[in-house]
């Protein structure tokens, strides 16, 4: 009698079923978004993203999804991918959520920046000293 009770507790209604497949759904929709923008940047396709799905642990947040490797000679194979990320954005209100993505992409586009800054010293650095080489060369020169 006690497996029968412990049963009915944990049965779902078709319409809480539903809701919970629902929230499932936003949840992996989420994470997605979270995968596929900045800092992450990962591509996934539509084919890939219906069987991507959420594990969440503690703070942490993990997407997996499956990728179909396409070699030569036809050859194809399943791989499989990972993306952990804090759990927390997954419950962030739309809002937030926005500011958060806006906030990212920014830090990445500052980070680009820097970096392009950074690449450029370099050239010009290193022509300056190709030039000041080039002068010592050819200002001794009889």
């Amino acid at each position: 009698m006690s497996e029968e009770v412990a049963n009915t507790e944990t049965a779902l209604t078709l319409s809480e079923a539903e809701q919970h497949i629902a929230e499932v759904a936003n949840l992996t929709s989420r994470a997605l978004q979270i995968a596929q923008g900045a800092p992450h940047w990962k591509y996934i396709g539509s084919d890939e993203a219906s069987f991507a799905y959420v594990v969440i642990d503690g703070k942490e947040a993990t997407l997996s999804w499956p990728e179909i490797e396409r070699g030569y000679e036809d050859s194809t194979s399943l791989e499989s991918y990972t993306l952990s990320f804090p759990a927390r954005l997954l419950f962030l209100s739309h809002a937030d959520f926005l500011a958060w993505k806006a906030d990212e992409f920014s830090k990445y586009n500052e980070g680009q920046a820097e970096k392009r800054r950074r690449e450029q010293a370099m050239r010009e650095a290193q022509e300056r000293a190709t030039f000041e080489e080039l002068k010592r060369k050819y200002e001794t020169r009889p």
